[in-house]
């Protein structure tokens, strides 16, 4: 549905996301005035790698998982969408194609911008189109520290920094350290990391035994976030045996 009565509600919620900062007030209105909001059901994709990539997102709650699916079947999980946050910023140019897929991790809601409305949009307000600019060139430094993680660390030290950086963007601190606060299996772990649901599953127990992190209802708590960073800079050669079906030997 379009936007109407809730306009002035939601101008509040889009005042903190990124994509729109520096807009004043009477902007965000006439942004909030050219969008849809969209609600999605728990495991509901709305996002298919390859179709044509004409809607922006933002969004409001919820969780969203965006991946992609390799020409051999496996499938790379990049990273988990939260409150705030931007998704499929390609539509902005347009006539390009989504290169990933984007699926609900529970029930969520979204605004979406049509790629006429967001370039209407970003003429009116240049503040927009600088803002996805960096948002788009942060996601690109990300993926290339991933690639070089991939390239050049052993697996201890890749779901070292997966846990790091999903803290940097979905943890709250509570009593006890840094809970990261999102429904994330070890398989997504593992798909994130690049090795396997056994190997992400050892390192996790290891890491269990010697309190480095817990397990709160399902979630990773973290208790001592600086033996994780000692660990995403150089993990020690005992702290878990080799695993042969690895992605990128050796652990």
């Amino acid at each position: 549905m379009v936007l109407d009565a809730d306009i002035p509600s939601v101008t509040g919620v889009l005042r903190y996301v990124p994509l729109f900062a520096g807009l004043t007030t009477e902007q965000l209105h006439s942004v909030a005035g050219l969008a849809e909001a969209r609600r999605l059901k728990a495991k509901q994709s709305f996002l298919r790698q390859g179709s044509s990539a004409d809607v922006i997102y933002v969004v409001l709650g919820g969780q969203i998982r965006v991946s992609e699916i390799t020409s051999d079947g496996h499938e790379i999980i990049y990273r988990f969408i939260g409150p705030g946050q931007m998704i499929g910023g390609m539509a902005a140019v347009g006539g390009m194609t989504y290169p990933i897929n984007a699926q609900a991790v529970r029930e969520s809601s979204l605004l979406a911008w049509r790629t006429d409305a967001i370039q209407r949009l970003m003429r009116q307000h240049p503040e927009i189109a600088l803002n996805a600019m960096r948002l788009m060139v942060q996601r690109i430094e990300e993926l290339q520290r991933r690639c070089l993680e991939l390239a050049t660390e052993q697996v201890r030290q890749r779901v070292a920094h997966t846990i790091l950086r999903l803290i940097g963007q979905h943890g709250r601190r509570v009593a006890r350290g840094v809970l990261l606060d999102l429904r994330l299996s070890r398989q997504d772990l593992a798909k994130m990391a690049g090795t396997t649901l056994y190997t992400a599953s050892r390192l996790l127990n290891i890491w269990k035994r010697r309190k480095i992190i817990a397990f709160d209802t399902g979630r990773i708590l973290i208790l001592r976030p600086h033996e994780l960073v000692r660990l995403a800079d150089g993990p020690t050669p005992e702290e878990v045996p080799p695993a042969s079906n690895d992605l990128a030997a050796p652990v």
